[in-house]
């Protein structure tokens, strides 16, 4: 069967002016416009093919069956186009391509520098000038749709294939027009019947067709669009290129690639590993450390440690990242009053972990301390001293706390002042009793200056309020244990008055469990070795010189200070005796 260009060539069909105006519509998205120059082959095919009526009727119901299995094969990519000026049917079939894994983008990226130097330089040996491009190459899971426009005309199947255009981003002109002779090869192999779901399935393999089963290249580009060389003659008029310029066309394929991934998550379901539940991508977070939870989940996660005040723990719920949430997702996932809280309460950790913060003891409000301890407020103009929170004395040393303290007891026992006034004495007297008692038993936090008190367990403290690690005996900054196996044992992981009650208590506890009399006399220290690996004491059970470290957990022997490695090898009657006498 003729192909379409040679049937406009013998009714006289201006083919260059047919192609200039496809193209322009076709880039508007002007569609009908399109349709319009297609139009006119259609009656001239209509009047080169004299059909009965019985013809007619034949290929109208032929269209009709067709279409209502396009309408099945693409729901959503199938669209009839109205048609006001003729009866002639038109459709649009936006045609999804099968991509292989790992399918990757290639574009040649020119080099400006390059071609500045080129300019300077002139041309080469050869007589053309050198070219200076770097190669650009992406991988990407989805394209956008190849967009057969086609028309069917009265003739159809019996007489004349579908008038078409096919219009493509990421495909140039010449390729292009090799599809749209693969797709006339169809109709050439299938003449008097319907083709147009064999052309889509066809399309859907466009890429073996084109000879891109692994890579994509894009370009050349002529004038900033997308073409092939030599396209003015070998081009195909059905044949047109939706590329713009290679920055666009990629900025473009990128977006779609997005587009379609986001989509495809939305509408999988997925596994939250807060709650175990599977749910649809759509209700879903994705925080930027790409962990994602489902929006409930992370919601009262969020909530939970803004009611609490833990603000310092609101980050990534999986147990090994520490990504923080984003302030925004925040304002989304919590009430307008939790975020206001949560705003309130980041500031307040800020404001605390500053050292030269100091709050007014009269309005409350936040001020700056200078190097004399001297503090003005900025709300209520206090002037006050920030070692006493008294009124600044300028030129006096400050009282310490316990003169203070003496003074406000002596006061609230004469009973001078109102009810009142023994109320807020007392309480400052309870504030500098607390004062007194964190100096004594607490230690500050190197970096906040939080005050933390140690009940029991090991000198490596923790601090609730910036999570930053200290030795409670020096008060330095620690990371891991390596700070406390220093040889000259300032600072050791545990106390040996702990060491010495949580070995009576084991004790005490194995009699009990055991039923037996008593072995041992509460009151008696036990006799304490240091491990060789860790510097920790350790207690040693009676005559046993075998002793196990609960420290760094390793053995070593209480005569030689060795580690023990094997029993057998290390106690005999020419090695050290495990059990000696002392």
């Amino acid at each position: 069967m003729e192909s379409t260009l040679k049937l406009a060539e013998e009714t006289s069909f201006n083919v260059t002016e047919g192609r200039t105006l496809v193209q322009k519509f076709m880039a508007m998205e002007h569609h009908e416009a399109a349709l319009r120059a297609l139009m006119r082959l259609a009656t001239l095919a209509e009047r080169k093919h004299e059909l009965t009526v019985d013809e007619v009727e034949y290929n109208r119901q032929q269209q009709a069956d067709e279409v209502l299995v396009l309408q099945s094969m693409f729901p959503s990519d199938f669209v009839a186009i109205n048609q006001t000026e003729c009866e002639l049917s038109a459709y649009m079939i936006n045609v999804h391509v099968d991509i292989p894994l790992n399918f990757r983008i290639v574009a040649e990226v020119p080099d400006s520098s390059g071609l500045q130097q080129e300019e300077s330089s002139g041309t080469s040996a050869s007589g053309r000038t050198q070219s200076s491009n770097h190669q650009h190459s992406f991988t990407i899971h989805h394209l956008p749709s190849i967009s057969l426009l086609c028309m069917l005309p009265v003739t159809y199947p019996s007489q004349s294939p579908p008038f078409f255009t096919l219009s493509c981003l990421w495909l140039n002109s010449m390729k292009l027009s090799s599809l749209c002779h693969g797709l006339d090869k169809l109709w050439n192999e299938h003449s008097s019947g319907v083709v147009l779901h064999l052309w889509a399935e066809w399309l859907r393999q466009a890429l073996s067709h084109v000879s891109a089963t692994e890579k994509l290249e894009l370009g050349p580009y002529n004038n900033g669009k997308q073409n092939g060389e030599g396209c003015n003659q070998e081009c195909d008029a059905r044949a047109i290129s939706a590329s713009t310029s290679l920055d666009a066309d990629i900025l473009e394929l990128l977006q779609y690639n997005k587009e379609m991934q986001n989509k495809e998550f939305c509408e999988s379901f997925h596994l939250c590993y807060i709650c175990f539940s599977k749910q649809l991508g759509r209700d879903f977070i994705i925080l930027p450390c790409q962990h994602m939870f489902c929006w409930t989940c992370l919601q009262q996660f969020s909530e939970l440690h803004v009611r609490e005040g833990n603000v310092i723990n609101l980050n990534c719920p999986d147990p090994f990242c520490r990504a923080s949430i984003p302030p925004a997702l925040l304002k989304n996932l919590l009430t307008k009053e939790a975020f206001q809280r949560w705003e309130d309460l980041v500031l307040q950790r800020t404001l605390d972990v500053m050292p030269d913060v100091m709050y007014c003891p009269r309005c409350g409000n936040a001020s700056i301390e200078d190097a004399d301890h001297h503090v003005l407020c900025s709300d209520c103009f206090y002037s006050f001293c920030s070692l006493c929170r008294s009124s600044w004395h300028a030129g006096q040393t400050c009282m310490t706390a316990e003169i203070r303290l003496h003074i406000l007891q002596d006061r609230l026992r004469s009973g001078a002042g109102g009810e009142d006034q023994r109320k807020m004495e007392q309480d400052l007297i309870n504030e500098v009793l607390n004062l007194k008692y964190i100096m004594k038993e607490a230690k500050q936090c190197p970096v906040c200056k939080m005050a933390i008190s140690k009940s029991q367990g090991c000198n490596k403290m923790t601090c609730t309020n910036c999570g930053n690690q200290f030795c409670f005996k020096c008060g330095h900054s620690v990371v891991g244990y390596a700070h406390f196996r220093s040889s000259d044992g300032s600072c050791s992981l545990y106390d040996l008055e702990e060491i010495a009650q949580q070995h009576m208590d084991q004790q005490q506890q194995q009699y009990q469990l055991g039923g037996h009399g008593i072995i041992f006399d509460l009151g008696l220290i036990p006799d304490f070795r240091t491990c060789p690996n860790c510097r920790q004491p350790n207690p040693k059970e009676g005559n046993n010189n075998h002793i196990y470290c609960w420290a760094c957990r390793i053995h070593f022997c209480a005569l030689c200070a060795q580690t023990v490695h094997r029993t057998v090898e290390h106690y005999g009657p020419r090695k050290c005796k495990q059990h000696t006498v002392d």
